[in-house]
């Protein structure tokens, strides 16, 4: 009878829960990434990758941006890579499935995680935009370098760094990419 009612407590604890999360305002960050999407695919940019740090963050983002855009998305992670199908479900493929639907502009958006950053080679993409930054500028370098490549077809790619203000997270990384680019214009 008393393990019937902790339960009972339990599951009107995470009901109060639910409800409370369902109350908080919606992902600034993502609200704008979307729009930046959308003005970017009017610009002329017909394909895009974007990093996450985490797989979490990358479900999260791909779901979210499938409600809003209608392009076909694909995503890549540790776990591999996904598309979304007519029905909105995720169907997992190959990295080289991703690498040719990229290619043939089957997918037009890519949201991935670290895992893509080595050997996930995408000159079709003309912007990147890093959704969450690493404390480490030089992993944002090599996230670029997935685009910026011998074969890609347009002369200037677009990176996008996005960052909540005011934030440990931002304070780091702006600071520590200003004195990158201060040492790379002077050493070179």
């Amino acid at each position: 009878m008393e393990r019937r009612s902790l339960e009972h407590e339990e599951k009107e604890d995470i009901a109060r829960l639910l409800a409370r999360i369902r109350l908080l305002p919606p992902d600034t960050k993502a609200q704008r990434l979307s729009v930046l999407l959308s003005e970017l695919r009017s610009g002329g940019y017909a394909q895009v990758m974007v990093f996450t740090q985490f797989t979490d963050t990358m479900d999260f983002l791909r779901d979210f941006l499938a409600e809003r855009l209608d392009i076909p998305i694909g995503c890549f992670s540790a776990r591999g890579g996904e598309t979304r199908d007519t029905s909105g479900f995720w169907v997992r493929c190959s990295k080289e499935q991703i690498k040719r639907m990229l290619r043939t502009g089957a997918v037009r958006l890519l949201v991935c995680s670290d895992a893509a950053a080595e050997g996930l080679n995408l000159q079709s993409c003309g912007v990147l935009a890093n959704y969450d930054l690493p404390w480490n500028p030089m992993k944002v370098e090599q996230r670029i370098g997935r685009i910026d490549r011998i074969g890609q077809r347009r002369p200037k790619v677009r990176i996008i760094n996005l960052a909540y203000a005011d934030t440990v997270e931002a304070d780091v990384y702006f600071a520590l990419s200003r004195r990158i680019n201060l040492f790379q214009g002077v050493v070179g």
